[in-house]
């Protein structure tokens, strides 16, 4: 019997992909680099965090930690104000979470963007409607426990 579950909630709950994708174009050009990334081109350059992702996305020009974390600072700023622009939960995500209730089985969403607002698309969906919800965070992770 499964007695709980934890999900991670960027790019497995909620697709991210165009906030990040626009975050990281935005700091490019903030930074001086005449390149931006598509959708698609984003998705390969995710993975490992936000400062991997600014370095890969500019490793072909520079791979001086000055210009990464310039590039990471701007990321991070720019993400701040764009993260739900366009950020939304997967189809079928919310009624596997009303399953999941249902069954009363344990829940816990965490992410690794300890910069996250607390009120993404899916939080609003789903975690407004569940009274009790208790948040956990670390200086590296946050998640809700869904009670």
């Amino acid at each position: 019997m499964i007695k709980a579950v934890i999900f991670d909630l960027d790019g497995t709950l909620v697709d991210t992909i165009e906030d990040l994708k626009d975050a990281l174009n935005v700091s490019l050009k903030q930074n001086g680099y005449n390149i931006s990334y598509s959708r698609k081109q984003t998705m390969d350059l995710v993975g490992s965090g936000i400062r991997n992702l600014c370095k890969n996305a500019i490793e072909n020009i520079t791979c001086q930690e000055e210009d990464i974390d310039k590039v990471l600072s701007s990321f991070i700023t720019n993400y701040d104000k764009m993260q739900i622009n366009h950020s939304k939960p997967y189809g079928g995500v919310i009624e596997l979470l009303d399953y999941i209730k249902q069954k009363n089985i344990k829940c816990a969403v965490f992410s690794n963007k300890k910069y996250r607002k607390n009120n993404s698309n899916c939080e609003n969906d789903y975690y407004q409607q569940t009274e009790n919800q208790s948040l956990f965070h670390s200086s590296s992770i946050f998640g809700y426990m869904l009670p």
